[in-house]
């Protein structure tokens, strides 16, 4: 009986074999997708779930709110609130910071390393976090002279030999390796693959500070009877003897500050929350985006659902053929169980089929989505989860396969018999149906793509404000002592136009102040943006100067009291002649004095609104040296001039240009996935509607015979059925458009800038493409049915 139902299985799946595989090689792809993004987003949506306790761990979060109305909320807060979580908080368990180190050069055995996982962090890191440590030299591992380190940068130090005890060099310091820890796994808001202990000398700044710097990540632990809103009530009330002291050591007035409208306080987020939480600045790792994965989720679910639809029609289609089939084995004792049996194992047996190819394309395609989508989900991760895919298939098989049989059982013999060449109305429409949907989706997913792709060009090509032609940018400066003479040298390369010293990256800049209008009765203070440049900084970016000056050479009074501002941060204070205005921190501060205002340009990435900007001398500390270089040779002479003056340690060179387009992540994810499944759409909705014309055509050999016989010729028969398809594909764009201009909008509305969206370009491009390859895609079928001799055809029949 088994052997019957297979050799009847493999008959009937050779009578259109071309189409049948074309629709399960699709539904196999489109659910190995479904699949990956599945996986994509658990690994998304269960960020830190991994690390054992994680309910009960908590990152401390500051809220900060201005005169103006304004508030924010950052991640990483001032060292200071470490001393009274330790000290006054009751009912915390542990409480650890984390700082993140810039781009560092690590020798090892003569050999050089620029390493950027590198975390500072308390010794109570490792209890905060139950990381796994693979290999310690004692119960204390983290301490002022060792370091602990992740396998994966042991083995790359070291290979298979042992590391505990061996000795790395980071910043000149000799450091021992004390311990090493499994690798960070890559759905964690932090990473690092290096771990030195918090001292107080290798801060330029105390430790014990309320209002500066923010930059240390600090996370507590809290046993399940304490309320997380308890400690955040507790923590609050230190707040203002704690802030006051420290703001008095900067010679600035708490009660003033508080008295001009400004607030701070603390809150508490689990860190399985860090991930996809919006609002928060200055993150460890770019967060992730709850929009993109419901975009990605959504547009799998749509790309598997056009291709099952796509099957059950190819089915359905198989099935009215074979109902004269049934109705003669029906006549001649075929029982309900045994046509049961027979669907059922067919449906099993397609489900495995699909089976076996989507595994075999998931383990293909997982290199191509990892690096499409940007993440990297290992094959391991793939298999463990594989039971889940298998179980879905199988489903599927199985419900196919059931309620194909429940409709060949409930059918009298001569009722099959009768309907074995004739499609109910219903199943007619619905088939019909089938096809519009999927051209309604593959039209809106090729207008939103060509939209999206049009506004992530444009802001990534957007124009800075600046000149980054050529400009190279390294970290690392404050290591350098005889920078000047570096500067210097690097200016005697012919190459080589200009140099400047800069406090953070073009596109990155995130140090913020308080400051007030001196003159201002009020005394209103507001929140700026500032960065630290050197004199050359304006003439090698060539900014353009719209009022007063530039830092002078001979100037020494530009080095402490005087600021470059943007026209954000004049039109911020409402000033009307803002060169001698005196902006100040309050206390006994002098301030600064407008020297010069400068055009507004994008300091932060161009998707964000230009902010106020304040331009320094010698505040914050410079950081990042900016090189104007010529071609790739002076490149090299950077690098070599670099690595005589750090100890011999390299430069690690970044274009700024590059920065910039480093920082749409994000984007670029939701572009490429969009294109790509935008393809997949389109390749399945064509697949269907070459099955519903190749069905189509099958029924209508008879009427065309005739219309044949009539007098119609070949030509006017392909032209009537072919407009019979570019109809079909009007009225689905026509549907569509209004669903994807509404989606484009929502989307567009989270840029400050947008690009000029052409809608009635887009539009008409996405109905000439749909309709060029509508016409490719049936024509063939088309033809061949009109060409065929209809006398052939009426014998046939």
């Amino acid at each position: 009986m088994l052997y019957n139902y297979l050799k009847s299985f493999i008959r009937n799946s050779r009578k259109g074999f071309v189409l049948i595989f074309f629709n399960l090689t699709g539904y196999s792809f489109s659910i190995s997708i479904l699949f990956l993004l599945g996986l994509f987003c658990h690994h998304e949506l269960n960020y830190d779930t991994h690390l054992d306790g994680h309910n009960n761990i908590f990152r401390v979060e500051l809220n900060r709110s201005y005169l103006n109305g304004d508030t924010s909320k950052l991640g990483p807060i001032a060292p200071g609130v470490h001393t009274a979580l330790s000290e006054d908080v009751k009912g915390i368990t542990s409480v650890s910071r984390m700082y993140k180190k810039p781009s560092t050069t690590v020798e090892v055995d003569g050999n050089f390393f620029t390493e950027e996982k590198i975390i500072f962090a308390d010794s109570s890191f490792f209890t905060c976090f139950p990381i796994n440590v693979l290999q310690s030299a004692g119960h204390e591992i983290l301490t002022g002279n060792s370091v602990v380190v992740t396998r994966q940068l042991a083995s790359r130090y070291f290979g298979d030999d042992d590391p505990i005890g061996k000795f790395v060099k980071v910043d000149s310091q000799l450091k021992r390796i004390s311990a090493v820890v499994e690798d960070i796994p890559s759905n964690t808001h932090f990473d690092f693959e290096m771990v030195m202990l918090i001292e107080a000398e290798q801060f330029a700044w105390p430790l014990d500070l309320w209002m500066y710097p923010y930059s240390f990540y600090t996370y507590v632990t809290i046993p399940d009877m304490i309320s997380p809103i308890e400690v955040e009530r507790e923590l609050n009330s230190y707040v203002y003897e704690y802030a006051k002291n420290s703001y008095a050591t900067m010679g600035v007035s708490f009660d003033e500050w508080l008295a001009n409208g400004n607030g701070m306080s603390y809150e508490l987020r689990p860190i399985k929350e860090i991930h996809l939480s919006q609002g928060v600045s200055k993150e460890f790792l770019p967060p992730g985006n709850m929009i993109m994965i419901a975009t990605l989720l959504s547009i799998a679910v749509i790309v598997w659902v056009l291709a099952w639809s796509n099957l059950a029609s190819v089915i359905h289609a198989k099935n009215l053929t074979r109902k004269l089939e049934f109705g003669i084995r029906k006549i001649f004792a075929l029982s309900n169980s045994s046509l049961t049996s027979q669907l059922l194992l067919e449906g099993l047996l397609v489900s495995l089929i699909t089976t076996c190819v989507s595994i075999g394309l998931l383990l293909f395609l997982l290199p191509w989505y990892n690096d499409t989508i940007s993440v990297h989900l290992e094959k391991e991760y793939i298999l463990s989860n594989i039971w889940v895919f298998a179980i879905v298939h199988l489903a599927v098989g199985s419900f196919s396969g059931l309620r194909a049989s429940l409709r060949m059982v409930v059918q009298k013999p001569l009722d099959l018999i009768q309907g074995s060449l004739v499609a109910q109305g219903s199943k007619k429409q619905l088939a019909q149906l089938f096809v519009n949907g999927q051209f309604v989706i593959a039209s809106a997913l090729v207008t939103m793509t060509l939209i999206m792709t049009s506004q992530l060009q444009y802001m990534i090509g957007k124009e800075a404000g600046y000149d980054d032609e050529g400009l190279i940018s390294i970290a690392g400066l404050s290591r350098i002592k005889e920078s000047r003479n570096l500067k210097s040298r690097l200016l005697s390369e012919a190459g080589i136009s200009g140099v400047s010293f800069i406090s953070e990256n073009l596109g990155e800049v995130s140090v913020t102040g308080n400051l007030y209008d001196k003159d201002d009765p009020e005394q209103e203070m507001r929140g700026v943006n500032l960065m630290s440049v050197d004199r050359d900084f304006i003439d090698l970016v060539k900014l353009n100067l719209l009022q007063g000056r530039s830092f002078e050479f001979l100037n020494t009074n530009d080095t402490v009291n005087s600021i470059v501002v943007n026209e954000s941060l004049v039109e911020l204070y409402g000033w009307e002649e803002p060169v001698g205005k005196v902006l100040t921190p309050g206390g006994d501060w002098e301030g600064f004095r407008v020297i010069g205002v400068v055009e507004d340009f994008h300091f932060q990435p161009t998707n964000e609104e230009i902010s106020p900007l304040g331009i320094l001398y010698s505040y914050p500390q410079k950081d990042i040296a900016v090189i104007k270089v010529r071609d790739q040779s002076d490149v090299e002479a950077v690098h070599n001039l670099w690595s005589q003056y750090n100890g011999g340690q390299p430069a690690e060179i970044r274009y700024v240009e590059a920065i910039s387009k480093d920082l749409y992540q994000n984007e670029e994810k939701l572009i490429n996935s969009s294109r790509t499944f935008t393809m997949m759409a389109i390749i399945l909705s064509l697949i269907g509607l070459f099955g519903f014309a190749s069905h189509l055509m099958q029924r209508k050999t008879r009427e065309i015979a005739i219309r044949k016989v009539s007098g119609a010729s070949s030509r006017e028969l392909f032209q009537y059925f072919q407009r019979r398809f570019l109809v079909r594909v009007l009225a689905s764009w026509i549907i569509s458009i209004p669903i994807s201009v509404l989606a484009i909008n929502k989307w567009l509305a989270g840029f400050p800038y947008v690009h000029n969206v052409r809608y009635v370009e887009v539009l008409l491009i996405t109905l000439f493409s749909l309709a060029l390859v509508s016409v490719l895609s049936v024509g063939r079928t088309v033809y061949l049915a009109s060409v065929r001799n209809p006398v052939d055809v009426l014998r046939a029949t």
